[in-house]
């Protein structure tokens, strides 16, 4: 069994630093570079608790306010995947690395929001983008308009895809 320990950290990007819990991680072993290799003996620091999938493919935790530290993981490509963000957050894209002796290696070139270094994988949340709409008498500035209906409408998005569920 390799000793291999690799740190991840969840953050909020405009507060690097303290770690953000509460949002839902999951990382899969998407190629062993041994067959049949798994995530059966991948130990965690601290007594953390992780979950293992039936196939021994997939560990999915809660981040917390410590980081998490995985012993053991066998050399091979991995996705990390944020399955839920915590409250006011987006959620970040898949990241694609591998990870050869100890030492990950970035896969997913393009991804702003996660950074690896090392043995040590930072994913990097950023604050849902909010806007606030009121609705007053010009002649009364101050107090809201009750009943009044509004229709917001996302007519040129900046990125291809966006809309306005979140």
């Amino acid at each position: 069994t390799k000793s291999n320990v690799i740190t991840f950290s969840k953050q909020d990007k405009s507060n690097v630093g303290p770690e953000l819990p509460d949002a839902k991680m999951k990382l899969t072993l998407t190629n062993p570079a041994i067959v049949g290799e798994n995530l059966e003996n991948v130990t965690t620091a601290g007594g953390r608790d992780v979950t293992k999938n039936a196939m021994l493919t997939e560990i999915t935790w809660t981040t917390a306010e410590e980081n998490l530290k995985l012993t053991g993981l066998p050399d091979g490509d991995y996705t990390l995947e944020e399955t839920r963000a915590p409250e006011g957050y987006d959620i970040i894209t898949n990241f694609d690395f591998v990870v050869q002796n100890g030492i990950v290696t970035r896969r997913s070139v393009d991804d702003v929001k996660v950074n690896a270094e090392g043995d040590f994988i930072t994913a990097l949340d950023e604050t849902l983008k909010t806007i606030s709409i009121s609705k007053q008498d010009m002649s009364n500035l101050g107090p809201e308009l009750p009943d009044a209906k509004m229709k917001l409408t996302l007519t040129k998005p900046a990125k291809e895809g966006a809309t306005l569920e979140k």
